[in-house]
């Protein structure tokens, strides 16, 4: 059975197609121990809580944060990084990705998971050692069938 953050990078990946913006960028999860230079995705659990809806917890359902970060590098002119204009669109094109609820469809059932909600915010981007890092925080209730 696969970890969550697994059946998101197969979303993700399920949905690259040719031509498209994040075609050839690497979506790593959390515990794989890689070298590679942007651009990539990453996937990394935050948090996980048992459920509660009306102060009532419902054992066997948890809500997990999930942090979906795509880095990349700067272009200048005289050297090999990510154009603005390209980032763009490799950050648009990943929020397209992580805010369609066909997701929820898609990770039901596939490795045991049972997906009741996913929702997500608008990326955040920020400048950290040399690279732009935009960051999406999503929140996914499920549970393991």
């Amino acid at each position: 059975m696969s970890n969550i953050n697994e059946s998101l990078r197969d979303w993700i990946n399920y949905n690259v197609q040719i031509g498209d913006p994040l075609e050839g960028v690497d979506v790593i999860t959390m515990g794989e121990v890689v070298d590679r230079e942007p651009p990539f995705i990453t996937i990394y659990e935050t948090a996980a809580d048992l459920y509660e809806q009306d102060a009532v917890t419902m054992y066997g359902v948890t809500n997990f944060e999930l942090t979906v970060e795509l880095h990349t590098v700067p272009a200048s002119a005289d050297d090999d990084g990510t154009a603005t204009v390209i980032e763009q669109g490799q950050r648009t094109r990943l929020y397209d990705i992580l805010g369609n609820r066909d997701a929820i469809d898609y990770m039901n059932g596939k490795e045991d998971w049972q997906v009741f909600d996913i929702r997500t915010g608008s990326p955040l981007t920020s400048a950290e050692d040399g690279r732009r890092v935009s960051r999406s925080t999503l929140m996914i209730v499920a549970s393991v069938l």
